[in-house]
């Protein structure tokens, strides 16, 4: 199960996901006992001014912010950003250039919630890697679910990749947030990333 997700993160070009912030919306969990309710609050405010609006994602699953000048990404883009049969997200929403990506992915994995922690060590030994600049990982409770959590940067053809990345299990099933931007776009949509990824409730 963990070799076929570490496959999907690297063939899908969109390495993203959650970082560990001070924010009053996400709590890191350093063991069982250290679990509690924690419903979504804003994040500081980004750098630059980027409306967001609360959509319906993931089939109906789930909703979260996202940035009101984002469309879902059109079949041609997908296909060619996501070219391995098999490993294209869900839903995948994205400003006009493609160069700033939130990719939804409910999965054919199996896993419980007791699952994420172990899958989360596994995961921390997969990404190291001389190629990938591992930032930080976590498992936190964002509005009463747990997610693992990972902040990393990756090469490209032609640029680095800033990721967020947001685990956890939803229906017995491995589901998937990321939020990725080249790297010239992250002092401008960091901040705005985590406050993305941070949003995320189920229904």
């Amino acid at each position: 199960m963990v070799k076929n997700i570490f496959i999907l993160l690297l063939s899908s070009g969109l390495f993203v996901l959650l970082s560990c912030t001070n924010s009053p919306a996400v709590k890191q969990l350093e063991s069982k006992a250290d679990v509690s309710t924690i419903t979504h609050q804003p994040a500081v405010k980004s750098q630059i001014d980027i409306p967001l609006n609360r959509k319906t994602v993931l089939s109906g699953k789930a909703t979260m912010l996202i940035p009101e000048e984002f469309v879902l990404m059109n079949a041609e883009m997908l296909a060619s950003k996501y070219s391995k049969t098999g490993h294209q997200p869900t839903e995948v929403y994205t400003n006009e250039e493609g160069t700033i990506n939130i990719a939804l992915n409910y999965t054919q994995n199996k896993a419980e919630e007791k699952d994420l922690q172990g899958l989360k060590t596994t995961m921390e030994r997969q990404f190291k890697q001389p190629t990938i600049e591992f930032i930080q990982s976590s498992l936190q409770e964002i509005n009463g679910r747990k997610y693992i959590s990972m902040e990393f940067i990756t090469p490209a053809a032609d640029s680095r990749i800033y990721n967020l990345i947001q685990i956890t299990s939803l229906e017995g099933r491995l589901a998937m947030f990321t939020f990725n931007c080249t790297e010239n776009y992250r002092k401008d949509w960091q901040i705005t990333g985590k406050e993305i990824m941070q949003s995320i409730e189920m229904k």
